[in-house]
């Protein structure tokens, strides 16, 4: 367990009660999402990439978080970037013929 137990560790440790990294699963979901939600943005503005940067950063803190707090082992959260990436790559060679396309 992380040295600092403070009040919302506590509370969440009543919610969770035994649940957690022995029943989870691969890969983090809270990290995929959160990757994925920085790789749509990066995609979707591409004029303003702080945007999906700082979105980056955050998921990059949501897969310490999840490993610091012991909620998924350091796998779960390291393939979730991974599946975030694989989704966006298959999504992209999927739209990539209906954007040129239109643009012709």
């Amino acid at each position: 367990m992380p040295n600092i137990v403070a009040w919302f560790r506590r509370s969440n440790l009543l919610v969770v009660g035994n649940y957690g990294i022995h029943s989870s699963v691969c890969p983090s979901a809270h990290v995929s999402s959160a990757f994925s939600a920085a790789f749509g943005m990066l995609q979707a503005l591409p004029e303003r990439k702080t945007i999906g940067y700082g979105l980056m950063i955050y998921a990059a803190l949501v897969a310490i978080s999840t490993i610091y707090g012991r909620y998924h082992y350091a796998i779960d959260a390291v393939a979730g970037p991974g599946v975030a990436l694989a989704v966006m790559l298959c999504t992209r060679s999927a739209i990539m013929p209906f954007r040129s396309r239109g643009r012709g």
